[in-house]
């Protein structure tokens, strides 16, 4: 965990800056630095832009599942977001065994998969937290399992805001599971 936090830290200019908000759960693992930190995202949910009703997983990027994630750290869930939520996860749990077939097929490159795929896994954990429906977190955790996912071991940095939400994506798990397990 060390580590992570060290990243952040160092990193921390870019990262709070990062449409794909990997910090967004900072303050889940780490309260106190979170509180050191102030804020931790510059961003905010455009009230002029509405989220647009989910039609299909073809549909999905970036932007709308940061999106999502903002309404849901602002306890802004509405039927949209929890419709967004269950097909999401719907269409994970259905086409899990060819997932990533299917985004070769969408003609996706393999880093937006990387990058969607990671912001599948902090919108299931998060939308978890929000509602203790245990079917998210059980996804999650399915997600976690691809190891097509995992953002390469680079300090590019269109791959640092990723591998910062894989990792703290992977530590909320272990501290949610080690919660269950312990209570």
């Amino acid at each position: 965990m060390e580590s992570l936090n060290k990243l952040i830290h160092e990193n921390y200019d870019a990262l709070s800056q990062s449409i794909e908000l990997p910090i967004l759960n900072y303050p889940y693992l780490f309260p106190k630095e979170a509180e050191e930190l102030k804020a931790l995202t510059n961003h905010t949910i455009d009230e002029t832009q509405n989220l647009p009703a989910y039609k299909n997983f073809k549909q999905v990027n970036v932007n709308i599942i940061s999106q999502i994630r903002l309404y849901i750290a602002n306890d802004r869930v509405d039927e949209n977001i929890t419709q967004w939520c269950r097909k999401a996860l719907r269409y994970i749990e259905v086409r899990y065994s060819s997932l990533k077939e299917n985004e070769k097929k969408a003609g996706r490159k393999s880093e937006d998969t990387i990058k969607i795929f990671n912001q599948i896994m902090a919108l299931f954990i998060e939308y978890y937290l929000k509602t203790s429906d245990i079917i998210y977190l059980n996804t999650a955790l399915k997600v976690l399992d691809l190891s097509w996912i995992m953002p390469p071991s680079s300090k590019r940095p269109a791959y640092i805001a990723t591998q910062t939400l894989y990792d703290l994506n992977r530590q909320i798990l272990d501290k949610i599971l080690y919660q269950i397990e312990h209570d």
